[in-house]
């Protein structure tokens, strides 16, 4: 019951996004209503039935609609925590591993692409039906017998390159939105070491200086040489001063946004 109530959610969410109208709205909010059994007392289903019941008086209601079932779906996710069942290279499966949060998830199968034996094929396949929540992940090698899987009995099939390379993109509308409650970003960001989160695309990723204190500490030293070798050079009192200024002030400055 719950595999089919996050699978229907899934595909409010891609119908929202894709081509929203009122028929649609009102369709969810029937779907909603009729599983009260399956929603609870937390802030993310509240928010979704007052962004419902309160939608004729909001002028951007599909976007506060999308926004609560989608914190709402995610919630619904985490609670559930999906198995994965990967087909394909072991070593793939290894790196798939290494990414995940395993807080979010049940377990972790894997079958090779290369499987033979018709009776572990068969094994795996019947796990996969049982499961209460099923991710089917698969490599180049194990497409062929990932697309043997009966879509409704997994909540979706998803290709490793896209998971790793599409989620990284995400306004692509190649996109699955299952890899978003994949994403290693969501367990990295709870870290509270972190004194400095960059948002951004990966030019702007590439153009910060992961050695700003040591250039912080360059124009420091340089305002220093200009403060006690001024007289080496025929520059006139106004400029020196007016360079020290600039540099004590850029190393200040950036160690206020590093720290």
């Amino acid at each position: 019951m719950r595999k089919i109530f996050l699978k229907k959610l899934n595909y409010f969410l891609q119908m929202l996004e894709s081509s929203p109208n009122d028929a649609l709205i009102s369709s969810i909010e029937e779907y909603i209503l009729s599983q009260k059994g399956l929603l609870d007392e937390s802030k993310n289903s509240v928010m979704l039935l007052e962004s419902l019941a309160n939608r004729e008086n909001e002028s951007d209601k599909t976007k506060k609609i999308f926004i609560a079932l989608y914190c709402f779906w995610l919630s619904a996710m985490q609670h559930a925590k999906p198995e994965i069942f990967y087909f394909g290279q072991l070593d793939n499966a290894r790196k798939l591993i290494a990414h995940l949060n395993p807080a979010i998830l049940t377990n972790v199968h894997f079958l090779s692409g290369k499987e033979s034996n018709q009776e572990n094929i068969d094994k795996y396949f019947h796990k996969i039906e049982g499961s209460h929540a099923a991710l089917v992940i698969y490599d180049p090698e194990g497409y062929k017998l990932a697309s043997k899987v009966n879509n409704d009995t997994v909540l979706s099939c998803i290709s490793l390159l896209e998971l790793f390379y599409f989620n990284h993109i995400p306004t692509s509308d190649k996109l699955n939105i299952n890899t978003l409650y994949l994403a290693k970003q969501y367990s990295t960001l709870i870290n509270k070491d972190h004194r400095t989160v960059i948002i951004g695309n990966s030019y702007g990723y590439m153009a910060y200086l992961t050695h700003l204190p040591i250039v912080a500490l360059i124009c420091l030293l340089t305002a220093w040489v200009l403060n006690r070798c001024s007289f080496l050079w025929n520059i006139s009192l106004k400029i020196l001063a007016i360079l020290k200024i600039i540099f004590f002030a850029l190393a200040i400055s950036i160690f206020i946004a590093t720290y």
